[in-house]
């Protein structure tokens, strides 16, 4: 069985809110009772995970999407009671989640952008030192390395050490 729909079986047991209970619930937060702040968390999970479902196609594994959700959720009930905040608080729900569902997409694709350059400029690394070691017949310095790469030498040492680290776990 997979986690979505371990998930939603698990969720089958917590009752959701009502749009009354949710309007109801909601007064009272603002009005200051912190005790309801767990009812609508929890009333309220299905909604998280009804936002959340759609962005799965963006290929981001499905844990994650849910754990955004529900934190999503969670901070924005807390918002919720302590700005007063009068919109319906599905509708301010739903938002929160979107929108912090969106960033953590956002924040995924800048990481596998810079992963992907990453992986880039260590593979060119693996070229320039293949060509010069077949032009020279010597290892290359990193000086020598860095010039021809335009790089600065730290940053060459780096891709080296990054280059010899996978190439240690691939062979393990």
């Amino acid at each position: 069985m997979n986690f979505l729909q371990t998930y939603i079986d698990e969720l089958s047991l917590i009752e959701p809110c009502s749009k009354e209970e949710n309007a109801f619930l909601a007064d009272l937060l603002i009005k200051g009772d912190t005790s309801v702040k767990l009812r609508l968390i929890e009333g309220n999970l299905r909604l998280a995970l009804e936002r959340a479902v759609p962005y799965e196609k963006s290929g981001a594994p499905a844990e994650e999407l849910v754990a955004e959700a529900n934190l999503a959720l969670t901070n924005a009930v807390k918002q919720y009671g302590e700005e007063g905040i009068k919109s319906d608080i599905e509708e301010f729900i739903a938002d929160a989640v979107d929108r912090a569902i969106e960033a953590f997409l956002e924040e995924e694709g800048k990481t596998r952008l810079a992963s992907g350059k990453l992986e880039d400029e260590a593979n060119r690394l693996l070229d320039v030192i293949h060509d010069f070691e077949e032009e020279h017949d010597r290892p290359a310095a990193p000086e020598e390395l860095a010039e021809l790469m335009r790089l600065d030498v730290d940053e060459v040492e780096r891709l080296v050490r990054i280059s010899h680290s996978a190439i240690k776990l691939a062979e393990k």
